[in-house]
């Protein structure tokens, strides 16, 4: 978790780059379909998410964190 988290967070200058087109220009970057983040990457944050949403419906865990706003915002 900690080296997705960190190769994530720390950026080589062309991943900063298309981070900062991004927040500048976010319709123009979605048009040319700018990714900010590698699918490895993208891959292991969505099933951590997932993972731990099931987790807690199952076991009908509650933590008011943002988790548990994605949880929320599913049912409707």
């Amino acid at each position: 978790f900690s080296a997705q988290g960190n190769a994530a967070a720390i950026q080589p200058f062309l991943q900063s780059l298309k981070s900062m087109f991004s927040g500048t220009v976010p319709k123009l970057a979605k048009a040319l379909k700018v990714e900010i983040f590698s699918e490895e990457q993208k891959k292991f944050f969505r099933t951590i998410v997932l993972d731990t949403m099931a987790n807690r419906e199952k076991n009908n865990i509650m933590r008011p964190d943002m988790i548990h706003l994605l949880m929320e915002a599913k049912k409707g």
